[in-house]
């Protein structure tokens, strides 16, 4: 546990208490931004809790270097869940995760798809449930499925077509 301006205590796994207004208890500080950063006022300036974490624990933060969240949690403070990155990293991972959940939201859809393809110069065609289905059975990438349902490719690494049932 560690203090800061004799008014939080900062505890390892990221909680942080604030001292009340009678100066003896302690309360968990639950003030978060609009983006769902857990926030502390230090000296009349808002500070987020996870620079303040790594500041304390870790030392100061390099020029050009962001506090990243290891597990995507925002609200999971724990200094084994926070990562020293650069700007850029931090960018390429925020894009990585937002393809991700557009690549959910079309594996989540209840609507079967079919496959075909050319197998020895005949034509084959298999029907699935779902996209992370056919992915899995035909080892083709999702975002490839999905590109191809969406009319981006003709056809899936060459051999595949798919198209909603």
């Amino acid at each position: 546990m560690k203090w800061i301006n004799n008014n939080y205590k900062l505890y390892i796994n990221g909680k942080i208490f604030k001292r009340a207004s009678c100066g003896k208890e302690f309360k968990e500080v639950k003030q978060y931004d609009c983006n769902g950063y857990k926030t502390i006022y230090i000296e009349g300036r808002m500070k987020y809790v996870h620079r303040v974490m790594w500041e304390i624990y870790k030392g100061e933060i390099p020029k050009g270097y962001e506090i990243d969240h290891i597990n995507n949690k925002r609200n999971n403070n724990h200094i084994n869940n926070l990562r020293c990155i650069t700007k850029s990293e931090n960018t390429r991972k925020s894009a990585l995760r937002s393809w991700k959940r557009k690549v959910l939201k079309h594996t989540t859809l209840r609507k079967k798809i079919r496959a075909t393809w050319k197998q020895d110069g005949n034509k084959k065609t298999r029907i699935f449930k779902s996209i992370t289905l056919a992915s899995e059975k035909l080892k083709v990438p999702k975002q490839s499925i999905v590109d191809n349902l969406k009319g981006r490719t003709k056809r899936t690494r060459g051999l595949y077509n798919f198209e909603y049932i």
